[in-house]
């Protein structure tokens, strides 16, 4: 069998004078029964014409798939042992939520090009899990992006 999966996603943004926030929405479901939400929101401030900085924080938090279970066991019956038939073991595919902060820097080189560097620390905590109650994590990047109008 595969995985149906459908999501919704809204952007919406205001420029002020020498500012930008934006904020998006992710709603996620599919036919396994998970069900999430994502909210990601960004300021942006322009410090001068060449350099934008700003923070960053996201929120996410899933349901469990429909056949998650914290362990499973085999149950018997009068026709033998039985398993349940859909077994995970991913923590993915368990509740959890996470939270994501962070800045980042962009700076315009030229007409065409621009570098920017993104730090951020994200916490997981896994809300049903045998072994696993939280992750911390860091991401980070730097990048040249070329702009062609």
């Amino acid at each position: 069998g595969g995985r149906s999966r459908f999501a919704v996603f809204v952007r919406g943004a205001h420029r002020f004078e020498t500012a930008t926030l934006r904020g998006d929405e992710r709603l996620y479901i599919d036919d396994w029964g998970m069900k999430a939400t994502t909210t990601d929101a960004r300021f942006l401030y322009d410090v001068n014409e060449d350099l934008r900085v700003g923070p960053h924080v996201r929120f996410h938090f899933q349901s469990p798939v429909d056949f998650w279970q914290r362990a499973y066991s085999a149950t018997l019956t009068q026709t033998g042992w039985q398993v349940p038939k859909y077994r995970t073991g991913d923590k993915e595919n368990g509740p959890l939520w996470a939270l994501t902060f962070g800045l980042g820097a962009r700076y315009k080189l030229s007409d065409l090009f621009a570098a920017s560097l993104q730090v951020e620390g994200i916490y997981t905590q896994y809300l049903d899990h045998l072994y696993l109650f939280d992750r911390i994590g860091v991401f980070s990047s730097a990048n040249i992006d070329m702009e062609i109008d």
